[in-house]
């Protein structure tokens, strides 16, 4: 647990690989190529150059580059628990681990990008011929511990101001994420050894961020387990069908 706490995110370091730049399958990569044809388009009816390829101006230019580096870095943290998982099964030699434990350390680390429902079929036990070990527990905890490391701490506005035309909608949503967050606390009650524990988390929010929710990916997220009402001070409020 405590290795798959330090080398989760191992995966983040490795930049996509190039067949994956050139998949044209994937719905980033079309969406991208519909976003370089766009910048042509205008770059063409801006030119008075009647050839076959456009002149293109230094915006035209930083726009094409911008929105290459962006779906550069979301394809990075979309898909980096699952590139960890790989790379300490296979590519790191160097690091003082048996072969089961890079395996069972992969199988933790790439539960972190998983849905419930996912992490659900992972194998409860497995031994590593001395003790049983339970990779589904240990993956739930590493995704809860991970998705509890909020902080504004972490990140500065200034920062984000600064960048913000230049980074991907997942690294905004984190940093705006971090920096609504003035205190998480853990609670644990158990009344006696016969009962069952109760964990209750608190999040202290310096504003709430909103957005639209559609509820059928909410539904996709949590199933029945969806959480449509949330409640401010003075106000309830209902995210439903798409709603703020």
């Amino acid at each position: 647990m405590f290795s798959a706490c330090y080398l989760h995110d191992i995966g983040m370091l490795t930049s996509p690989k190039r067949r994956r730049l050139h998949d044209q399958n994937k719905d980033d990569i079309k969406h991208l190529q519909e976003t370089v044809s766009g910048i042509l388009e205008v770059a063409a009816s801006n030119s008075s150059d009647t050839g076959l390829i456009p002149q293109l101006a230094l915006n035209h230019i930083y726009d094409i580059h911008s929105s290459v580096e962006r779906l550069r870095e979301e394809i990075v943290r979309t898909e980096h628990p699952f590139v960890s998982e790989k790379e300490l099964v296979s590519d790191y030699p160097k690091l003082p681990l048996s072969v089961a434990e890079r395996r069972d350390i992969g199988v933790i680390s790439s539960a972190h990008g998983k849905l419930k429902q996912e992490v659900a079929e992972i194998p409860e036990e497995l031994h590593d011929g001395v003790h049983p070990i339970n990779l589904r527990l240990l993956s739930l905890l590493l995704r809860i511990a991970d998705l509890s490391d909020v902080s504004k701490d972490r990140v500065r506005q200034e920062v984000l101001e600064r960048h913000y035309d230049n980074m991907s909608k997942y690294s905004i949503f984190h940093w705006v994420k971090h920096l609504s967050v003035d205190d998480f606390t853990i609670e644990r009650q158990k009344t006696d050894m016969s009962s069952r524990t109760v964990v209750t988390m608190y999040i202290e929010h310096n504003y709430l961020p909103v957005g639209n929710l559609p509820k059928d990916i909410l539904h996709h997220r949590c199933g029945n387990n969806c959480k449509l009402k949330y409640k401010e001070k003075y106000v309830t409020k209902f995210m439903l069908d798409g709603k703020k």
